[in-house]
């Protein structure tokens, strides 16, 4: 890393490594809180996409486990055995009820 740059008073000049860090962790925590976690208590099938539409989780996911889901949102979810499943997202749960249908929850976060 370069010297930090001496202004015309003698001072220098440049970002201390205290602002640095935070700035770190600020985007850490940013980047933790667009996460989309998933549990379920029964086994329940899975797709995630992304934004451009990658599949991001597929399959059919046992019960008593847990996938934490990153990617760009929106995500596009469609989840088998839907009641079994609790959806957090940003650190809020999703209510899956009014998305569901015969077991199949169908819906989009963003």
């Amino acid at each position: 890393m370069a010297p930090a740059a001496a202004k015309p008073d003698g001072k220098q000049e440049g970002t201390s490594a205290a602002t640095l860090e935070t700035t770190a962790e600020a985007k850490k925590e940013a980047k933790a809180a667009d996460v989309l976690k998933l549990s379920f208590t029964q086994a329940a099938w899975v797709e995630v996409r992304d934004a451009a539409g990658e599949v991001v989780a597929f399959g059919v996911k046992p019960a008593n486990s847990q996938q934490e889901i990153k990617g760009q949102p929106p995500f596009s979810l469609v989840l088998g055995n839907a009641r079994y499943v609790t959806v957090e997202y940003k650190g809020k749960p999703v209510d899956l009820e009014p998305h569901t249908t015969k077991g199949v929850a169908r819906l989009s976060v963003k």
